[in-house]
Formats: C-alpha cells, structure tokens, sequence
C-alpha cells in the first residue's frame, strides 16, 4: 500500500500544488498550523510532509497531553 506522499510525488506538478494548497487551507481552517512559529519552507519541508508528519504523530497527542507529562518537557 503506497503511503500519502508516494501517491502525491505521482501527480502532475500542477496539481500537486493544487493539493499543496487545499492542504494548507484545511490545516489553517482547522487551526493546526501555528501560524509565525516554524517557518517549514526554511527547514525545507513542504507542507504535504508537514500535514503526513502532523497526522502520524496525532496519536500520541492524548498521552502527549495527559497531566503530569509536562514533566517530560523539562528532560
């Protein structure tokens, strides 16, 4: 099974930018995109890899988020 990116690099350069821009769209309509807070075209992520990265890591976002794991942040 081809994962998010592999079918995306298939498109045609134009429509890949189509699907570049609808996904920032959604992200930003949602709220998922911090806006000012990491300037991904800088560290050479485009924001398809941006929203794969986001949605393989949304399932540790309830642990992640549990009281208590703030102490994690201090290590």
């Amino acid at each position: 099974m081809e994962n998010f990116q592999t079918k995306i690099e298939k498109l045609p350069p134009d429509i890949r930018r189509e699907v570049d821009d609808f996904i920032s769209f959604l992200l930003e309509k949602r709220g998922k995109v911090l806006a000012g807070e990491v300037d991904l075209s800088s560290k050479g992520w485009t924001t398809l890899q941006a929203a794969e990265t986001r949605s393989r890591l949304e399932s540790f976002g309830e642990d992640w988020n549990t009281p208590g794991m703030e102490a994690y942040d201090a290590l």
